[in-house]
C-alpha cells in the first residue's frame, strides 16, 4: 500500500513542476517591437521606448488587436473598419 501511495506522491510532484516548467515558457514569450526589439508587455499600444505603434484599438470593440490583422477575433469587425 505504501509504495502505491509513494508512486501516486511521485507522479503529481512530477505533474507539478511539468506545469510549473510550461508557465514559465509561457511567462518568458515576450513581445518585441518590431522597430527597435525591445520587449514590451502584451496590452500596450505603442512600445515605450520608441513609441512605434504596436497594436491598435478595434473601432468596434475597443479591444487591443496586431497591427497586422485582417479582422478583429474579438468582434469580427473588418480590418478597413478599424483603420
Amino acid at each position: 500500500m505504501n509504495l502505491i501511495l509513494y508512486a501516486v506522491y511521485a507522479i503529481i510532484l512530477y505533474l507539478i513542476f511539468m506545469i510549473d516548467d510550461k508557465a514559465d515558457e509561457i511567462i518568458e514569450q515576450e513581445e518585441t517591437c518590431k522597430n527597435c526589439g525591445t520587449a514590451i508587455n502584451h496590452d500596450v499600444e505603442f512600445c515605450p521606448h520608441c513609441h512605434e505603434g504596436v497594436k491598435r484599438a478595434c473601432n468596434c470593440c475597443g479591444r487591443l488587436i496586431d497591427l497586422d490583422w485582417r479582422y478583429c477575433p474579438f468582434c469580427n469587425d473588418s480590418f478597413e473598419k478599424i483603420i
